[in-house]
């Protein structure tokens, strides 16, 4: 018999991104042209309105502020040149919720999921999600969900 674990995620909707990153994007802009990109895999998908970049696998990191209170979610770029001090960096794009179903204690690395869609007449609008990020329980409160079963 083996035991077997649930892989209990959730997933939260992220506030603030247009505090973060600025009127249309301005700080994302800056960051495209000086020759960083989000860390991810890529998908673009066209439509009448104008074209939309969907990265599923975004790396991230909750972190919480001991002086706000508010966790912030920072959004990790890499450079696509040689040319930086570093070859990756961490941007904030937002914040979680007041109301938030993650307890967020220090610093935690989590996957996002990055909509940047471009209007054509309307501007430009950003969205994040954190999509994969462990709930904090406790190893007793893991085990009272786990199963045995027979894998042979």
């Amino acid at each position: 018999m083996t035991t077997i674990l649930p892989w209990l995620t959730n997933t939260e909707d992220v506030t603030g991104t247009d505090h973060a990153l600025g009127k249309n994007c301005e700080q994302l802009n800056k960051l495209y042209d000086t020759d960083w990109k989000i860390a991810g895999n890529e998908y673009a998908h066209e439509t009448e309105n104008g074209c939309t970049y969907l990265y599923d696998d975004a790396e991230g990191m909750l972190v919480p502020n001991p002086t706000s209170g508010k966790v912030e979610v920072y959004l990790k770029f890499v450079a696509k040149r040689h040319r930086h001090p570093t070859s990756m960096i961490a941007v904030k794009v937002g914040y979680l919720p007041k109301n938030s179903v993650f307890n967020i204690t220090r610093p935690t690395v989590v996957r996002l999921r990055c909509s940047d869609t471009h209007y054509d007449l309307l501007g430009r609008h950003f969205e994040v999600k954190v999509v994969i990020a462990p709930r904090k329980l406790s190893s007793e409160e893991y085990y009272k969900h786990a199963v045995e079963e027979d894998l042979s």
